[in-house]
């Protein structure tokens, strides 16, 4: 099966403290909505991808 240009350009999410701490931070500005935190980091890359 073919790589996707989508696949090819995932970076892989390090599995430490800092990265851990980033996601409380989001839950936290969020109440703990994780459905919240997830449209909002959506909405994020959305407009990131129209800027470029």
């Amino acid at each position: 099966m073919p790589e996707t240009q989508a696949k090819r350009d995932v970076i892989a999410i390090r599995d430490d403290v800092e990265t851990e701490r980033e996601i409380e931070a989001v839950l936290a500005w969020h109440d703990e909505n994780v459905r919240a935190a997830i449209c909002t980091l959506l909405n994020d890359i959305r407009h990131l991808r129209h800027q470029a």
